[in-house]
């Protein structure tokens, strides 16, 4: 009896505790709602590492193999002409894309904690004139398919290497995916608390809105561009990287007509 009674005083002091479903907890309600956001971002970030990982591991391969093949049919036929005439060149060209490969790799990574930042006036004009000059060896007519607008009010205060980074991934990501015949735009513009930059160009392909997100993933390419041996799907990710460490908002959008533009927002 005493045991029983002991019982009935312990539930009776303990209902508080007691969730009745009839009621609404909003505290812990908030709390599982984190707790599945948490978890569905977790599990978003562990898929897209094991993308990335197997996308590298992909990349790296390929050329690799190539190498190897090349070597092994040069070694079992070394008196073929046709073999030796382009061997040396085959191996420099295939050795060339793993470095280009692996350059952009380390930079993706290097980009994707922290990188120290030294902010200074930025002369953009001279910035984007070297740019222009580093990639002459890949479009040698660049200087004809460029239009560049500049309306500052005052010099860009930015990290040097960050904006030179971000301009040429998004140069180059211009010229490549348009046709020669096609110009590509460079708008600098001042609004009252940002300088905004905006590269548009006529795309070839019109994405999706879910393909234009993907289009910051590390090493994700459109279909149609996975034939190009020079394409790695890595700029735009780079380019997301720098964005985030400096804060600045990064847009990509494209219009029913095809134009494509990415827009760069520096706070002043």
């Amino acid at each position: 009896e005493m045991s029983r009674g002991l019982g009935d005083v312990y539930k009776r002091q303990n209902k508080h505790f007691i969730f009745d479903g009839a009621k609404h907890y909003s505290e812990i309600n908030l709390i599982i709602n984190e707790l599945n956001n948490f978890l569905a971002i977790n599990r978003n970030s562990i898929e897209n590492e094991k993308r990335i990982t197997s996308d590298i591991a992909h990349e790296i391969k390929t050329p690799i193999a190539e190498l190897i093949t090349l070597t092994e049919v040069h070694q079992r036929f070394p008196d073929d002409e046709r073999l030796a005439k382009t061997f040396t060149n085959d191996i420099l060209q295939i050795s060339n894309r793993m470095r280009v490969i692996v350059e952009n790799l380390l930079l993706l990574q290097r980009t994707s904690s922290t990188i120290d930042l030294y902010k200074k006036p930025l002369d953009i004009v001279m910035l984007l004139d070297n740019i222009q000059q580093a990639l002459t060896f890949k479009y040698p007519d660049i200087t004809n398919r460029i239009t560049i607008n500049i309306q500052l009010e005052s010099a860009i205060i930015a990290d040097e290497f960050s904006i030179k980074t971000i301009l040429t991934n998004l140069i180059d990501n211009a010229l490549f995916y348009s046709l020669p015949t096609e110009h590509i735009k460079i708008n600098v513009l001042s609004s009252q608390e940002n300088t905004i930059i905006e590269v548009i160009n006529m795309a070839t392909v019109i994405y999706s809105a879910i393909e234009i997100e993907k289009l910051i993933q590390p090493l994700y390419q459109y279909d149609s561009s996975r034939s190009s041996d020079s394409r790695y799907g890595l700029g735009l990710s780079i380019v997301n990287n720098i964005c985030k460490i400096n804060q600045y908002p990064l847009s990509i959008t494209q219009a029913t007509t095809g134009n494509f533009t990415v827009t760069v927002s520096i706070s002043k």
